[in-house]
């Protein structure tokens, strides 16, 4: 009788074990719980260089705002207004005829106000440019052959491939370095000294209204 119950208890406890699931901490759900955790800096991580890459752009704009603010300021401010003239997309500021200086001193007025001294690509531009000069100066524009013999343009130091010379002229010599309109009413331009004085036109890549 003894043995009987020994036997049906053990029978019971059997079955009822196979339905328990006892926890089991392995190798693979170590390694998973790292996995998890690295994941988890890691999106932390990219979170943080998101957040600084948009204060970066941010920042960036902004400084580009103030720029762009203080070349319009530039263009507008302590200048005559009245004196800039529109042409294909750019806008081209002419001195009055009194203020003559040297082509250096030019150059220089124009970067200050957020230009250049005037580049001529084409017989069209060069015409026109030269047609609105309020007077009939021989005015500095923006090429000079400093390096004698290679004549290039002080916005961008390209070579020109345009070129209207006054019959003679475009070889002058190293005491002949910079170039302006002369005064016939044919357009063409002539080197001469950087140190005369004359007036001058600049131009910019855009206009402000």
């Amino acid at each position: 009788m003894f043995v009987c119950n020994l036997c049906i208890l053990l029978f019971v406890c059997d079955t009822a074990l196979s339905f328990i699931q006892l926890p089991c901490l392995t190798n693979e759900s170590r390694d998973f719980s790292y996995a998890k955790q690295v994941l988890k800096e890691l999106n932390t991580y990219m979170n943080s260089q998101i957040q600084q890459s948009r204060n970066i752009l941010h920042n960036l704009k902004a400084n580009a705002a103030q720029k762009i603010k203080k070349a319009e300021n530039a263009l507008t401010n302590g200048i005559d207004k009245k004196r800039w003239k529109k042409y294909n997309g750019h806008c081209y500021y002419y001195t009055k005829s009194n203020r003559r200086i040297t082509w250096f001193k030019a150059e220089s007025y124009c970067r200050k106000i957020g230009g250049y001294l005037v580049k001529l690509d084409n017989t069209p531009e060069n015409k026109w440019v030269y047609a609105n000069r309020p007077y009939n100066g021989d005015y500095w524009i923006g090429l000079t052959d400093l390096y004698e013999g290679h004549f290039r343009w002080t916005f961008d130091q390209s070579k020109t491939t345009f070129t209207k010379w006054v019959n003679g002229y475009g070889s002058k010599g190293t005491s002949s370095n910079c170039v302006s309109y002369n005064t016939a009413g044919k357009a063409e331009w002539f080197d001469n000294s950087c140190y005369n004085t004359r007036p001058f036109v600049c131009e910019t890549n855009y206009c402000v209204s």
